[in-house]
């Protein structure tokens, strides 16, 4: 047992060995406030680690005879110590776990926890294979610490303490775990950090169906210097898988989409941490393909010109007016809108329109399209509105509406009212000129579509039934004569 345990100590904090086909594995605890710690172990099966409440977890593996698992005090003093090493197990059995003191004679003092039923005098001395210690009838002798401590002292084989150690090994039953606490050495308490696993998060990830992704390596650590034993995935797009030993996410994604992705990751004394992110995943992409392409085959001079063309396609493609097209004639890139006003005196014009996007160019025309000449015809219609009764020198308005329908703007427009005798006017809105009975108005021009209102204020003059003209007309050419004329009556009584 000196010789492995010694083997053991050399050992000391070596992160990653192989002794003899035997693998050995350490990692460095946290920095407590005071006593610090290596765990380590070696063999199938054998592991030291911290669990969730950070505290050290040792288990004997298999054959429990050559394998250990044991936390290591960091450069402890030259000088024993005072007071007796302690700690507490869950688990004991046959001698293990135990405290484990080696001095540079090489000999060593054991001292074993209170579940070892030996009360105070649960320590013993482990004297080197020679020198003044070697007294066979030591060899499994227990007693007091300070006991034990001052045989050494007193026979002069002590020596400076090269290390100390809470060793479990062969006296348990293979896969025998112990949860190890309240550990103190030299007036020294390790301190008991809770085990927090954290996944480093990616941030939001993209991709493209149908093709491979980037290989990405999740990363997570233990603050208690555990190792990380596996992974796990939640919310991964199709087609993507993940290593559960290494964090490496491969794979072809097979559909669209945002995903929400939890990628989670467990140390070896079972605690576990997770980062959230998202994965948008865009559509294949197909080129574009025209499915609205039918525009207007006419058009008129003078008068704008529009369409808007479809065309489908992933990513959604940018439309353009192809080499040729009128120079008055453009088109929206994102809506696929074709706008223009013809140019007076043209005859026929053609474009072609394309859409394109990452994955091709679709094109739609070439598309002749003949142009008339802008009517010139303004039919003018004219609206007489008037009191249907008046009081003789009773008061009232009269209001001739004059609208243009079309199609071509009415030019030199000029609009009249007649009154009877029996109708005296006060006044007129502005711009009116009087004709003896006769009030008018002149517009320079009136749009397709405007209408233009003219008023006159009457006072009544005799009883009887007064007739009331208005009339419109312009300088266009009216296609609609007749309605340019319009008849008001107006009954005055006494």
């Amino acid at each position: 047992m000196r010789h492995r345990i010694a083997r053991l100590l050399a050992a000391g904090s070596a992160a990653l060995t192989i002794t003899g086909g035997i693998l050995a594995l350490a990692g460095t605890a946290e920095a407590a406030p005071s006593l610090t710690v290596t765990l380590s172990s070696s063999g199938s099966g054998a592991s030291a680690v911290y669990d969730a409440a950070g505290d050290p977890v040792l288990t004997v593996g298999t054959p429990s005879s050559s394998t250990y698992a044991e936390i290591t005090v960091d450069s402890p003093s030259t000088a024993v110590p005072n007071t007796a090493p302690t700690f507490t197990t869950s688990n004991y059995a046959a001698g293990s776990p135990h405290w484990l003191i080696q001095f540079a004679a090489g000999n060593e003092l054991v001292g074993y926890p209170s579940s070892a039923g030996l009360g105070v005098d649960n320590w013993s001395v482990v004297p080197a294979s020679s020198g003044p210690c070697d007294i066979s009838d030591l060899t499994g002798k227990y007693d007091t610490y300070v006991g034990a401590v001052t045989f050494i002292q007193n026979t002069g084989c002590g020596g400076d303490v090269t290390g100390a150690a809470i060793i479990a090994n062969g006296g348990q039953a293979a896969g025998t775990s112990d949860t190890i606490t309240d550990v103190t050495y030299d007036g020294e308490t390790l301190a008991v950090t809770p085990d927090v696993v954290t996944v480093t998060n990616p941030g939001a990830q993209a991709g493209t169906a149908g093709t491979a992704i980037s290989t990405l390596d999740m990363a997570a650590s233990s603050n208690d210097g555990d190792q990380i034993a596996s992974y796990g995935a939640a919310g991964l797009p199709a087609g993507l898988t993940l290593d559960t030993t290494t964090g490496a996410i491969t794979g072809t994604p097979s559909t669209a989409g945002t995903y929400s992705v939890t990628i989670s990751a467990t140390d070896n004394g079972g605690t576990t941490g997770s980062a959230a992110f998202t994965w948008t995943i865009q559509a294949a992409a197909q080129a574009p393909v025209f499915t609205v392409d039918t525009p207007p085959t006419t058009a008129t001079a003078g008068q704008l010109y529009g369409y808007t063309f479809v065309a489908s396609g992933t990513p959604a493609p940018s439309y353009a007016l192809a080499s040729g097209a009128p120079t008055w004639l453009s088109i929206n890139a994102s809506t696929g809108t074709v706008t223009g006003t013809v140019p007076a005196g043209t005859k026929s014009f053609s474009y072609s329109v394309t859409a394109a996007n990452t994955a091709g160019t679709a094109t739609a025309g070439p598309f002749t399209v003949p142009v008339t000449a802008a009517s010139v015809k303004a039919d003018l219609a004219a609206r007489l509105s008037c009191p249907t009764s008046l009081q003789v020198t009773g008061t009232g308005t009269c209001t001739l509406t004059v609208t243009n329908r079309g199609p071509a703007a009415a030019s030199k427009v000029i609009a009249a009212v007649a009154l009877p005798a029996s109708l005296a006017e006060t006044g007129c809105s502005s711009g009116c000129t009087r004709h003896a009975n006769v009030y008018s108005w002149t517009d320079s021009t009136l749009a397709d579509g405007a209408s233009a209102s003219y008023t006159v204020t009457v006072k009544a003059a005799a009883a009887g039934r007064a007739l009331v003209l208005g009339a419109a007309g312009s300088a266009s050419p009216d296609p609609d004569p007749l309605n340019n004329i319009a008849l008001a009556t107006v009954t005055v009584t006494k």
